[in-house]
Parts: structure tokens; sequence; C-alpha cells
């Protein structure tokens, strides 16, 4: 039995997980995809929370990752019943992290960067 969001999302994998959240692969009533980062409880790390919304919220690029939805329900899982959590869903983008690609690959040249950055 798959793991709940919202009445919304099926939850799948964990994609990633940090100090504030854990990220995992959604799927819709559409079957579309998703990237659904569930929040951690903690007053300590609100702060960037709030700060990474306000950014998403105004940025519309085609090379950042799109906001979905933020959104407060309950995460249900048939072994460990129900939980109240704090998530918000992104698009869903393949090909692994910006970050790992620079660090693995070192500094982008000016041309590059033009590039990704445009």
């Amino acid at each position: 039995m798959p793991v709940i969001l919202n009445d919304t999302y099926e939850l799948g994998r964990t994609l990633g997980s940090g100090v504030s959240c854990k990220v995992k692969m959604g799927r819709d009533c559409n079957n579309t995809r998703y990237a659904i980062k569930i929040m951690k409880q903690s007053e300590e790390i609100q702060e960037c929370i709030d700060s990474e919304l306000e950014v998403l919220q105004h940025l519309k690029h085609r090379n950042i990752v799109r906001l979905v939805e933020v959104n407060q329900g309950y995460q249900v899982h048939p072994k460990k019943g129900r939980k109240l959590v704090k998530f918000i869903v992104l698009e869903l983008v393949g090909g692994g992290e910006f970050f790992d690609f620079v660090a693995l690959g070192g500094a982008l040249s000016e041309p590059q960067a033009r590039f990704y950055m445009k």
C-alpha cells in the first residue's frame, strides 16, 4: 500500500534529504510526477524555509525549478499512520543537481556559465 500525502499525491522513493526536509518523488491522480519536499517541523530552520519559499514564489525562469504548491496536510503511511506535515511541491527535473555537476567537473568557463544562466 502506497504512502499518500494530503489525499492528492502518492509518494515514492526518496530523491534526497537534508537538514530541513526530505524530498520524495510524488505522483498526482493524472500521473504527473513531482519532487515533494516534506518539511521537518522545527523553529530553528523555519527562517531558511521561509526564505526559500519567498525566492521560489518570485522567480520564474526556464532554468529554475518551478514551484507548484505550498501546503500542509496529512502524510498517511500504512504502517506508521497519519502525520501532519508541511510540504512544497516542485517541478521534477532530471539530470541530477547542478551543484554536483560543477563539483565533479570543476569551474565553468564564462561561455558555459552564460549558457546555463541565461
